[in-house]
C-alpha cells in the first residue's frame, strides 16, 4: 500500500498544477518566477512527477539534461511552471531566433519571461513556453560501425527502448533475415518489420541494403530504414515518427546513441539531412 504522506503530497501538486493552468488560461499570470525545484521521492516516476505538475515529460526531461525516464531518489530537479524549454540567454539571441529554433512564439517567450522593457539579458535563465529542444545535426562518418550515427557524437535526447531482449526477443539472437543481434541490423529488421515494413529477403552490411530496396530521398515514412551511410559497414536506423511538413523524423536504432546492444529512440526532432536514405519494400 502507497505511502498515506506520499498520496496526500501528490495530490497537492496535482491541485496545484491545475491551479497554475488556470491562472495561466485566465489571467496568463504564470510567469518564469514560477519555476520550482522539486526533491524526488519514493515512489516518484517521471510520468507521475509530470501529471503531478501539468507539465510534459519532455518539459521535466529538458529542463534536467535527462537522457532516460528514469528519476534518482533524492534528486533535485527543475520544474517548469508550462511546457517548453529552459534555456541560458547567450549573446545575439533575440525572441525571434529563439521562437524559429524552437518551434515557439516570440511574444509568449517576452511576456512569460517579463522582458517587456529589459529584452532578454545575456546569462539569464528563461522559459521558452511551448518550445521544443531541437536535435543536433548528425554527422556522417567515413566508415565503420558507428558510420552515420554515433554514441560519441549524439548530444541530444533519447530513450533506452531495447537493452537484454525485445518484443519477447533476445536481442543476441538471429533477427528474421539472420542478422547478428546487437548490431544495427538486427534491430532495423525486427523494428521496420513490427511498424509494416516488411525487408525480408535483405542481406549484407547495412551499406548496402539499398540494393534490395526501394529508396526514398526525402519525403519519410514511419516505418522507413534509414540508411545514414553507404560506407564501411554503413548505418541504419528507423523512421518512428515524421513531423507534420516531413522535414524532421524521430527514429529509433542500435548500436549508436544508446551504445552496443542496445537500442534508443531520440526523443527531439532530427532534421532529415541530405545524406539520408529512407528505405522500403
Amino acid at each position: 500500500m502507497a505511502d498515506t504522506g506520499y498520496l496526500e503530497q501528490l495530490n497537492y501538486r496535482a491541485q496545484t498544477a491545475q491551479v497554475l493552468k488556470a491562472q495561466v488560461v485566465q489571467t496568463d499570470a504564470v510567469t518564469n518566477d514560477d519555476t520550482v525545484k522539486y526533491t524526488v521521492q519514493s515512489g516518484d516516476t517521471l510520468k507521475s512527477v509530470a501529471e503531478a505538475f501539468g507539465v510534459s515529460e519532455n518539459t521535466i526531461k529538458w529542463a534536467n539534461g535527462m537522457t532516460s525516464d528514469i528519476l534518482s531518489l533524492g534528486a533535485k530537479i527543475t520544474i517548469p511552471p508550462l511546457d517548453g524549454v529552459v534555456y541560458t540567454v547567450q549573446s545575439g539571441d533575440t525572441p525571434e531566433k529563439l521562437a524559429k529554433k524552437y518551434k515557439a512564439n516570440a511574444e509568449n517567450i517576452i511576456a512569460f519571461n517579463d522582458a517587456e522593457l529589459t529584452g532578454l539579458v545575456v546569462g539569464e535563465t528563461i522559459l521558452i513556453p511551448d518550445g521544443e529542444k531541437p536535435a543536433p545535426v548528425i554527422r556522417a562518418y567515413g566508415s565503420g560501425a558507428y558510420a552515420g550515427i554515433s554514441n560519441r557524437s549524439y548530444e541530444g535526447n533519447y530513450t533506452i527502448v531495447a537493452s537484454g531482449s525485445y518484443a519477447g526477443k533476445s536481442i543476441y539472437s538471429l533477427s528474421p533475415n539472420s542478422f547478428y543481434g546487437g548490431w544495427c541490423t538486427w534491430w532495423a529488421d525486427v523494428r521496420a518489420t513490427q511498424l509494416g515494413n516488411d525487408i525480408t529477403g535483405v542481406r549484407g552490411n547495412a551499406s548496402a541494403w539499398h540494393y534490395s530496396m526501394n529508396i526514398r530521398k526525402g519525403a519519410p515514412k514511419v516505418g522507413d530504414v534509414l540508411q545514414t551511410s553507404r560506407v564501411g559497414w554503413g548505418h541504419v536506423a528507423v523512421v518512428e515518427e515524421v513531423s507534420a511538413d516531413g522535414k524532421s523524423i524521430k527514429y529509433s536504432e542500435m548500436n549508436g546513441m544508446a551504445g552496443f546492444a542496445r537500442a534508443g529512440k531520440t526523443n527531439d526532432w532530427v532534421p532529415v539531412q541530405n545524406h539520408w536514405y529512407f528505405l522500403y519494400k
